[in-house]
């Protein structure tokens, strides 16, 4: 390369120095709302559901009534009923 001064775009990308700033340390991320978040009881039909050994129709009838996603559903109808 030559000894040419470096001007510019070339100068501002290669030439600046190393900042003095001290490392930032990682902050961690907040937990996740859903883990924190109680979920309602199963009511009398999702209960009428799991005893008649349709576990998919309680977990979807929880999941149409609370709005609940899928994990959190069939963690619901588990916990009801003792599984």
């Amino acid at each position: 390369m030559s000894d040419a001064p470096r001007t510019g775009l070339f100068a501002w990308l290669f030439g600046r120095k190393q900042s003095s700033k001290p490392a930032q340390t990682p902050v961690p991320a907040p937990a996740a709302a859903t883990e924190s978040v109680v979920s309602p009881p199963p009511n009398a039909e999702e209960l009428q559901l799991v005893a008649s050994g349709k576990l998919i129709m309680a977990v979807k009838a929880y999941r149409e009534r609370t709005g609940a996603d899928l994990k959190t559903a069939k963690a619901a109808i588990d916990a009801a009923t003792g599984r």
